[in-house]
């Protein structure tokens, strides 16, 4: 939960999946809409999805005695990579092996003045050499040094300008400190750039005025899975839907914009009218107060439902 999420934002998300799914076997046995819906709210939904595949992988595998005994056993389950793998066995197993993310890179880079772990491999090669040095290591407590190397860039090794330096206890001996360049290291990881789309959602009904929503395909690389009005994507932002449709029977307004990861929606949604004949598969109506309550919807169609 907590990949690409600030770590406050998911303490309540954990406590209720905590309630809701209390052993592993609480989740194994959960429906794959019932894991997304508790979800709901973090993004890449595609983590829940495989931790419910990995949770059933388990479940059938039995006791913990017989789970992966290494990392590499670990990376075998769905969506587990080498930092997940390595943060399993270092703080549920207390192997000797340290999980690598944003903030140990971050303390590294500064302390033993690597400037480009996040954009240049020969860099970030540096910072695994150094840490397997460490997993060498048979004085350390590898599971409390691995919480040590996080909390320490969680609350004062900071991204750039937000950086504490003066309540360092390794400052003195730090690269970057002494030569006045921690807001510089680590680089700034390099970002895509922005893709414009120029979304249409639909807005179909039937005779009881409740909204139609389809399902995404599992196969597609966003928010697979996940319940949506019908839209259609086209590219750029040069098309004003609002001027196309003008004279035509359809109702369109402009709706909330969107943006997710390197995506930027400029969105409008459109009255299709009334839907006629058989429903396609992973379609289905509802109303607005019920699809909040039991479908998986996208961010972007909580939004549309404001305008509808």
């Amino acid at each position: 939960m907590s990949q690409q999420s600030q770590m406050e934002r998911v303490v309540a998300f954990y406590l209720r999946w905590m309630k809701q799914f209390p052993t592993i076997v609480d989740l194994a046995s959960a429906s794959e809409d019932e894991v997304l819906k508790a979800w709901e709210g973090l993004g890449y939904y595609s983590r829940a999805r495989n931790i419910l595949l990995s949770a059933q992988i388990l479940v059938t595998l039995g006791a913990p005695e017989e789970w992966p005994k290494s990392s590499v056993e670990w990376k075998l389950l769905p969506g587990i990579g080498d930092y997940t793998a390595k943060a399993i066995m270092s703080f549920a197993f207390h192997s000797a092996e340290l999980p690598l993310d944003g903030n140990v890179l971050r303390v590294f880079s500064r302390y033993f003045g690597i400037e480009d772990p996040l954009n240049n491999s020969t860099e970030r090669k540096k910072v695994e050499e150094l840490l397997n040095q460490y997993e060498k290591d048979s004085s350390l407590k590898h599971g409390a040094f691995a919480e040590a190397l996080m909390d320490h860039g969680a609350t004062l090794c900071l991204p750039a300008t937000r950086v504490l330096c003066e309540g360092c206890p390794v400052a003195s001996s730090c690269f970057a400190f002494s030569n006045k360049l921690a807001p510089q290291y680590p680089k700034a990881k390099k970002r895509k750039e922005t893709e414009k789309l120029t979304t249409l959602s639909l807005v179909y009904r039937n005779k009881e005025m409740e909204l139609l929503f389809r399902k995404r395909p599992e196969t597609s690389l966003q928010l697979a899975g996940q319940w949506e009005l019908p839209s259609l994507n086209l590219p750029g932002h040069e098309i004003n839907p609002l001027e196309a449709f003008k004279g035509n029977d359809f109702g369109i307004q402009e709706g909330e914009n969107h943006r997710i990861t390197n995506y930027f929606y400029k969105n409008y949604i459109v009255e299709a009218g009334q839907w006629v004949g058989a429903l396609p598969a992973d379609h289905c109506f509802s109303s607005v107060s019920e699809a909040s309550k039991k479908l998986n919807l996208t961010t972007l169609t909580r939004k549309n439902l404001f305008f509808c």
